[in-house]
Protein backbone atom coordinates (compact mmCIF):
# COMPACT_ATOMS: atom_id res chain seq x y z
CA UNK A 1 0.00 0.00 0.00
CA UNK A 2 2.38 2.53 0.84
CA UNK A 3 5.26 0.94 -1.74
CA UNK A 4 8.93 0.61 -1.12
CA UNK A 5 10.70 3.05 1.33
CA UNK A 6 12.41 5.65 -0.22
CA UNK A 7 16.76 5.05 -0.22
CA UNK A 8 18.81 7.72 1.58
CA UNK A 9 19.77 10.89 -0.49
CA UNK A 10 23.51 10.86 -1.12
CA UNK A 11 24.63 14.32 -0.28
CA UNK A 12 26.46 15.83 -3.33
CA UNK A 13 27.32 19.36 -2.13
CA UNK A 14 26.91 21.18 -5.10
CA UNK A 15 28.39 18.54 -7.64
CA UNK A 16 26.14 18.69 -10.43
CA UNK A 17 27.97 16.56 -13.41
CA UNK A 18 31.37 14.18 -12.45
CA UNK A 19 30.06 13.43 -9.11
CA UNK A 20 30.50 9.38 -9.31
CA UNK A 21 34.18 9.94 -10.97
CA UNK A 22 35.02 11.81 -8.32
CA UNK A 23 33.59 9.48 -5.46
CA UNK A 24 35.75 6.40 -7.56
CA UNK A 25 38.73 8.72 -7.06
CA UNK A 26 37.70 9.04 -3.36
CA UNK A 27 37.63 5.25 -3.03
CA UNK A 28 40.78 5.01 -4.74
CA UNK A 29 42.69 7.60 -2.58
CA UNK A 30 41.13 6.44 0.79
CA UNK A 31 41.84 2.66 -0.43
CA UNK A 32 45.97 3.17 -0.60
CA UNK A 33 45.87 4.57 2.50
CA UNK A 34 43.97 1.78 4.33
CA UNK A 35 40.40 3.57 4.49
CA UNK A 36 36.59 2.92 3.22
CA UNK A 37 33.50 5.11 2.79
CA UNK A 38 30.54 3.64 3.83
CA UNK A 39 27.29 2.89 1.55
CA UNK A 40 25.45 5.76 2.83
CA UNK A 41 27.80 9.05 3.35
CA UNK A 42 27.07 10.81 6.52
CA UNK A 43 24.80 13.99 6.28
CA UNK A 44 28.03 16.58 7.74
CA UNK A 45 30.76 14.75 5.12
CA UNK A 46 33.15 13.92 7.79
CA UNK A 47 33.98 10.51 6.97
CA UNK A 48 35.33 7.89 10.09
CA UNK A 49 39.11 7.34 9.76
CA UNK A 50 40.87 3.92 10.74
CA UNK A 51 42.61 3.96 13.78
CA UNK A 52 46.33 4.58 12.21
CA UNK A 53 45.04 8.02 10.77
CA UNK A 54 46.79 11.22 12.67
CA UNK A 55 42.58 12.26 12.66
CA UNK A 56 39.29 10.37 13.79
CA UNK A 57 37.39 12.10 10.81
CA UNK A 58 37.87 13.55 7.75
CA UNK A 59 36.16 16.26 5.72
CA UNK A 60 34.38 14.85 2.24
CA UNK A 61 32.18 17.86 2.35
CA UNK A 62 35.03 20.64 2.32
CA UNK A 63 37.27 18.42 0.37
CA UNK A 64 34.12 18.05 -2.57
CA UNK A 65 33.41 21.73 -2.29
CA UNK A 66 37.17 22.83 -3.04
CA UNK A 67 36.88 20.30 -6.29
CA UNK A 68 33.18 21.24 -7.48
CA UNK A 69 34.52 23.88 -10.04
CA UNK A 70 37.74 21.97 -10.79
CA UNK A 71 38.24 20.06 -13.57
CA UNK A 72 39.02 16.04 -13.37
CA UNK A 73 42.41 16.06 -13.58
CA UNK A 74 42.88 18.53 -10.67
CA UNK A 75 40.81 16.08 -7.89
CA UNK A 76 43.40 13.81 -7.64
CA UNK A 77 46.09 15.94 -6.23
CA UNK A 78 43.67 17.69 -4.27
CA UNK A 79 41.88 14.68 -2.61
CA UNK A 80 45.66 13.47 -1.59
CA UNK A 81 46.66 16.12 -0.14
CA UNK A 82 43.77 16.56 1.82
CA UNK A 83 43.80 12.74 3.17
CA UNK A 84 47.82 13.28 3.98
CA UNK A 85 46.77 15.70 6.54
CA UNK A 86 44.23 13.82 7.73
CA UNK A 87 46.15 10.46 7.96
CA UNK A 88 49.51 11.80 9.22
CA UNK A 89 53.23 12.12 7.57
CA UNK A 90 53.91 8.13 8.53
CA UNK A 91 50.73 6.87 6.41
CA UNK A 92 51.24 9.09 3.70
CA UNK A 93 54.80 8.25 3.14
CA UNK A 94 53.75 4.77 2.64
CA UNK A 95 51.39 6.00 -0.42
CA UNK A 96 53.25 4.49 -3.53
CA UNK A 97 54.29 7.54 -5.94
CA UNK A 98 53.32 9.99 -2.52
CA UNK A 99 55.78 13.17 -2.28
CA UNK A 100 56.26 14.24 1.00
CA UNK A 101 53.62 15.94 2.66
CA UNK A 102 53.59 19.31 4.03
CA UNK A 103 52.35 18.92 7.65
CA UNK A 104 50.94 21.15 10.23
CA UNK A 105 53.73 21.67 11.64
CA UNK A 106 55.72 23.55 8.77
CA UNK A 107 52.84 26.52 9.07
CA UNK A 108 54.65 29.75 9.44
CA UNK A 109 53.36 33.60 10.05
CA UNK A 110 53.25 34.05 6.20
CA UNK A 111 50.73 31.25 5.45
CA UNK A 112 48.06 32.32 8.41
CA UNK A 113 44.50 34.00 6.95
CA UNK A 114 41.37 35.21 8.60
CA UNK A 115 38.53 34.32 7.15
CA UNK A 116 34.60 34.62 7.86
CA UNK A 117 31.79 31.84 7.90
CA UNK A 118 28.01 31.80 8.47
CA UNK A 119 27.24 30.38 11.65
CA UNK A 120 26.03 27.21 9.89
CA UNK A 121 28.67 26.57 8.07
CA UNK A 122 31.16 27.07 10.98
CA UNK A 123 29.08 24.91 13.45
CA UNK A 124 29.76 21.82 10.79
CA UNK A 125 33.35 22.56 10.54
CA UNK A 126 33.96 22.96 14.54
CA UNK A 127 37.10 25.33 14.58
CA UNK A 128 39.94 25.60 17.11
CA UNK A 129 40.59 29.02 16.59
CA UNK A 130 37.31 30.99 15.76
CA UNK A 131 34.86 33.78 17.39
CA UNK A 132 32.32 36.07 16.87
CA UNK A 133 32.95 39.04 14.84
CA UNK A 134 29.39 40.36 13.48
CA UNK A 135 26.63 39.20 14.86
CA UNK A 136 26.30 34.81 14.08
CA UNK A 137 29.26 35.51 11.72
CA UNK A 138 32.22 33.41 13.04
CA UNK A 139 35.52 34.75 12.34
CA UNK A 140 38.11 31.78 11.80
CA UNK A 141 41.95 31.73 11.53
CA UNK A 142 43.22 29.02 8.57
CA UNK A 143 46.60 28.34 6.91
CA UNK A 144 47.37 27.93 3.45
CA UNK A 145 49.44 25.13 2.70
CA UNK A 146 50.29 24.84 -1.13
CA UNK A 147 46.83 26.15 -1.73
CA UNK A 148 44.93 23.76 0.61
CA UNK A 149 43.61 25.91 2.82
CA UNK A 150 43.01 23.84 6.43
CA UNK A 151 41.88 24.80 9.60
CA UNK A 152 44.52 26.15 12.00
CA UNK A 153 44.99 23.83 15.43
CA UNK A 154 46.06 25.26 18.71
CA UNK A 155 48.49 22.63 17.71
CA UNK A 156 50.23 25.11 15.20
CA UNK A 157 49.08 28.18 17.67
CA UNK A 158 51.43 26.68 20.18
CA UNK A 159 54.54 25.91 17.83
CA UNK A 160 54.42 29.91 16.38
CA UNK A 161 54.44 31.11 19.96
CA UNK A 162 51.49 32.83 19.22
CA UNK A 163 48.20 32.91 21.40
CA UNK A 164 44.49 33.32 19.39
CA UNK A 165 44.17 37.11 18.97
CA UNK A 166 47.73 37.45 17.62
CA UNK A 167 46.79 34.67 14.91
CA UNK A 168 43.78 36.86 14.20
CA UNK A 169 45.60 40.15 13.51
CA UNK A 170 48.06 38.55 11.79
CA UNK A 171 45.36 36.53 9.57
CA UNK A 172 43.85 39.77 8.90
CA UNK A 173 47.21 41.77 7.95
CA UNK A 174 47.98 38.55 5.55
CA UNK A 175 44.55 39.00 4.13
CA UNK A 176 44.38 42.54 3.65
CA UNK A 177 48.33 42.49 1.83
CA UNK A 178 46.52 39.92 -0.59
CA UNK A 179 43.83 40.93 -1.44
CA UNK A 180 45.31 44.53 -2.06
CA UNK A 181 46.14 43.31 -5.61
CA UNK A 182 43.04 41.65 -6.70
CA UNK A 183 40.23 43.95 -5.32
CA UNK A 184 38.27 46.50 -7.49
CA UNK A 185 35.57 48.79 -5.96
CA UNK A 186 31.97 50.27 -7.54
CA UNK A 187 31.23 53.50 -6.46
CA UNK A 188 27.46 53.28 -5.12
CA UNK A 189 25.58 56.44 -6.00
CA UNK A 190 23.24 56.90 -2.51
CA UNK A 191 22.16 60.56 -2.36
CA UNK A 192 23.25 61.51 1.55
CA UNK A 193 26.19 58.71 2.13
CA UNK A 194 29.23 58.30 -0.25
CA UNK A 195 30.89 54.24 -0.77
CA UNK A 196 31.38 51.64 -2.87
CA UNK A 197 30.88 48.12 -3.84
CA UNK A 198 33.84 46.06 -3.31
CA UNK A 199 35.13 43.15 -5.59
CA UNK A 200 37.60 40.77 -4.99
CA UNK A 201 37.78 37.20 -6.77
CA UNK A 202 40.35 36.26 -3.58
CA UNK A 203 39.21 34.21 -0.79
CA UNK A 204 40.03 36.85 1.61
CA UNK A 205 37.45 39.96 1.20
CA UNK A 206 36.01 39.47 4.16
CA UNK A 207 39.43 39.71 6.61
CA UNK A 208 40.98 42.22 4.85
CA UNK A 209 37.79 44.49 4.86
CA UNK A 210 37.92 43.66 8.53
CA UNK A 211 41.09 44.75 8.66
CA UNK A 212 40.88 47.62 7.33
CA UNK A 213 37.38 48.69 9.66
CA UNK A 214 39.95 48.96 12.35
CA UNK A 215 42.07 52.30 10.67
CA UNK A 216 38.95 53.93 10.31
CA UNK A 217 38.80 57.02 12.69
CA UNK A 218 36.62 56.86 15.31
CA UNK A 219 33.53 58.18 14.65
CA UNK A 220 33.18 57.35 11.04
CA UNK A 221 29.90 57.03 10.74
CA UNK A 222 29.63 53.83 8.37
CA UNK A 223 27.21 50.98 7.45
CA UNK A 224 28.50 48.03 5.65
CA UNK A 225 27.25 44.40 4.01
CA UNK A 226 29.35 41.96 4.05
CA UNK A 227 27.33 39.69 1.58
CA UNK A 228 29.89 37.35 0.47
CA UNK A 229 33.51 36.49 0.67
CA UNK A 230 33.56 38.48 -2.73
CA UNK A 231 31.16 41.00 -2.51
CA UNK A 232 31.35 43.90 0.21
CA UNK A 233 29.54 47.38 0.44
CA UNK A 234 30.70 49.90 1.94
CA UNK A 235 29.35 53.51 2.94
CA UNK A 236 29.87 56.39 5.07
CA UNK A 237 26.93 58.54 5.91
CA UNK A 238 27.31 62.49 5.20
CA UNK A 239 25.92 65.42 7.11
CA UNK A 240 22.89 65.21 5.06
CA UNK A 241 21.89 61.70 5.33
CA UNK A 242 17.85 60.57 6.01
CA UNK A 243 16.43 57.63 6.53
CA UNK A 244 16.18 57.17 3.24
CA UNK A 245 19.80 57.33 2.57
CA UNK A 246 19.47 53.60 4.85
CA UNK A 247 16.67 52.98 2.81
CA UNK A 248 18.31 52.57 -0.24
CA UNK A 249 21.69 51.32 0.75
CA UNK A 250 19.15 48.54 1.49
CA UNK A 251 17.89 48.70 -1.69
CA UNK A 252 21.32 47.96 -3.52
CA UNK A 253 22.01 45.77 -0.63
CA UNK A 254 18.89 43.17 -2.18
CA UNK A 255 19.60 44.25 -5.75
CA UNK A 256 23.09 43.31 -5.73
CA UNK A 257 22.49 39.77 -3.70
CA UNK A 258 19.88 39.58 -6.28
CA UNK A 259 22.64 39.77 -9.02
CA UNK A 260 24.92 37.99 -7.79
CA UNK A 261 25.84 34.62 -9.97
CA UNK A 262 29.12 33.87 -9.46
CA UNK A 263 28.97 32.32 -6.43
CA UNK A 264 27.79 28.56 -5.94
CA UNK A 265 29.37 27.75 -2.50
CA UNK A 266 27.21 28.16 0.27
CA UNK A 267 30.22 28.61 2.59
CA UNK A 268 30.64 32.14 0.69
CA UNK A 269 27.42 33.53 1.15
CA UNK A 270 27.51 35.67 4.40
CA UNK A 271 24.67 37.78 5.42
CA UNK A 272 22.10 39.94 3.49
CA UNK A 273 21.47 42.85 6.29
CA UNK A 274 22.81 46.23 6.83
CA UNK A 275 25.28 46.57 9.86
CA UNK A 276 25.80 49.86 11.72
CA UNK A 277 29.94 50.12 12.68
CA UNK A 278 31.05 53.68 13.71
CA UNK A 279 34.80 53.76 13.37
CA UNK A 280 36.17 52.90 16.46
CA UNK A 281 33.92 50.45 17.80
CA UNK A 282 34.32 46.85 18.55
CA UNK A 283 31.25 45.48 17.23
CA UNK A 284 28.95 46.59 14.44
CA UNK A 285 24.49 46.52 15.10
CA UNK A 286 22.67 44.73 12.68
CA UNK A 287 19.69 47.12 11.26
CA UNK A 288 16.77 44.64 11.17
CA UNK A 289 14.20 45.74 8.62
CA UNK A 290 11.94 47.62 10.99
CA UNK A 291 13.72 47.42 14.05
CA UNK A 292 14.73 50.20 15.70
CA UNK A 293 17.82 51.86 15.15
CA UNK A 294 20.75 52.38 17.56
CA UNK A 295 20.06 55.95 19.32
CA UNK A 296 23.26 57.42 17.87
CA UNK A 297 22.42 56.09 14.32
CA UNK A 298 18.83 57.37 14.88
CA UNK A 299 20.30 60.93 15.80
CA UNK A 300 22.07 61.20 12.88
CA UNK A 301 19.12 60.28 10.30
CA UNK A 302 16.72 62.39 12.38
CA UNK A 303 12.90 61.75 12.48
CA UNK A 304 11.02 59.78 9.80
Amino acid sequence: MFGRPRAPRTPRWGFSVGWEDFMQTVREQLAQRGGELAEVLPPDGRVPLPESAEYETWNLRSVSEACRDRGPQDWAPLIAESLDEAFGPAVALAVPGTPPPVTRSSTHLGQLRAQLFNAKLAAIMSPTIARRTLGDLVEIVVAELQGNVQLLQARELAELGLDPAEAFAIGRRNAAAEMLEVTKLVPGPVPGATGELVLSPGLYLAAAMLEVQARVPAGTPLVVAPMTWHHWLVFTLGPDASRGTLATIRAMIASTIAAIDTVHSASAWLSPAAWWWPGGTAAPVVLADGGELPADLAWLLGPE
